[in-house]
């Protein structure tokens, strides 16, 4: 799901071009790796061991840090309507640093 929002236009969709907050991509980017990476640690922790959670906590993140620049550099590269943003990187880090705090905090 995530690289078919990160890669297609939605410069065409009306209902998109209606919303005017200032870097909603951002916020988006965020929900999006926030959710996949809680997701991923909550499948790996609930089937496997809790004393392995810092193991898949630095695992994931760090597969979700490789996998949002992989996007960007995708957009740069193989989109003419989107462009890679070190911004819309760091938002992902932080959704995913995110994702793994709150799976955290749910599954003690």
């Amino acid at each position: 799901m995530i690289p078919v929002v990160c890669l297609i236009n939605f410069s065409n969709i009306k209902e998109v071009q209606s919303v005017k907050i200032p870097n909603i991509d951002k916020f988006v980017h965020f929900c999006l790796y926030a959710t996949f990476t809680f997701l991923w640690m909550w499948s790996l922790v609930k089937r496997n061991s809790k004393k392995s959670f810092l193991k898949y906590a630095f695992i994931i993140f760090v597969i979700a840090t490789f996998f949002g620049i992989s996007i960007e550099v995708a957009q740069e590269n193989f989109t003419l309507t989107r462009s890679a943003e070190i911004l819309d990187v760091f938002s992902n880090c932080l959704g995913a640093l995110s994702g793994i705090i709150i799976s955290k905090l749910i599954l003690k």
